[in-house]
């Protein structure tokens, strides 16, 4: 008795993961970015709705956007910090041609998804949360170019 009702749960539970499989499917496709907030809702769908554990519905995710050739926009954001730690100076500060080199890195992996000032502002805050400072430029050697974004 106890083996048909561990089957029963194991299939029940397949069922369950293959519909949140299709779920995730249907949100990725027909998009080229998947944004934070979209990757989080699924992510907290796939746990609670679906009684998924947190790895496992990150998976899904991760599996549907590789399927569907989908970026997810944390990926981006860790290769944009990784370019940022690789341009800053010793004492953490970034000239302004080195980050509108990442800004452009990072508007082409969205794809065109994220316009010109998205952009510069997700990349400001990448910097930001990595205490990255910017330098000093112009003819003032001033950070407004920086405190425009």
């Amino acid at each position: 008795m106890d083996d048909i009702r561990n089957s029963m749960g194991t299939n029940n539970s397949n069922a369950t993961r293959d519909q949140y499989g299709d779920l995730v499917r249907l949100q990725v496709s027909g998009r080229r970015l998947i944004t934070e907030d979209r990757e989080n809702a699924l992510l907290q769908d796939g746990v609670m709705r679906f009684g998924l554990s947190l790895e496992e519905a990150r998976g899904r995710v991760r599996s549907a956007a590789e399927d569907r050739r989908v970026v997810l926009q944390r990926d981006i954001d860790e290769s944009a910090g990784f370019l940022l730690r690789d341009s800053a100076d010793r004492k953490g500060r970034l000239k302004r041609k080195d980050f509108n080199r990442v800004a452009r890195f990072y508007k082409l992996r969205a794809e065109g998804m994220l316009t010109e000032p998205e952009v510069r502002q997700r990349v400001k805050s990448i910097m930001q949360q990595q205490n990255f400072t910017p330098r000093k430029a112009g003819l003032l050697w001033t950070r407004r170019w920086f405190n425009k974004i």
